[in-house]
């Protein structure tokens, strides 16, 4: 009787790894992945800043030069990428990127905001007793907004 429960096991074991072997791949078995190449400086960046940004280049200049000092308060995002430079956008994992990342712009289909609006949407935002009209904008409007010009503008 154990003979026929082992023999019964194998078989279903058998059939499993057959079905196992002829499922198709999944989508990420098949999309082609380019390894991200950490540059040094990023290596050393994400350990002193492990949110992928630093307050300001002031902080991010102190911490790269090992020194002391002191930096303002204003908070101006400095993002480092991959490749060591620095931007103001964080990045994402892209895998359709030759270098396996990439910065989406949230402009992409959005009608953006021209300067002007911008700053009348942000000064009527940030000083709302002001009397300055805050232009009516979309969400993605704004985000695009946010994008191109920051909100410091």
């Amino acid at each position: 009787m154990r003979l026929r429960q082992c023999g019964a096991v194998l078989a279903a074991v058998v059939t499993l790894a057959g079905v196992a072997a002829a499922a198709p791949a999944s989508a990420d078995d098949v999309t082609p992945r380019t390894s991200i190449v950490y540059s040094e400086t990023y290596l050393r960046l994400i350990v002193l800043f492990p949110a992928g940004w630093a307050q300001n280049d002031c902080w991010l200049a102190l911490a790269l030069s090992g020194g002391s000092g002191f930096c303002h308060t204003i908070i101006d995002p400095v993002y480092f990428y991959p490749n060591g430079s620095l931007g103001s956008h964080p990045w994402i994992v892209d895998p359709s990127s030759p270098t396996g990342w990439s910065i989406p712009s949230p402009c992409a289909g959005v009608e953006s905001p021209d300067s002007e609006t911008w700053a009348a949407f942000v000064d009527g935002t940030n000083y709302p007793d002001s009397g300055i009209e805050v232009p009516p904008l979309t969400d993605a409007q704004i985000e695009c907004g946010g994008w191109l010009y920051g909100w410091w503008f």
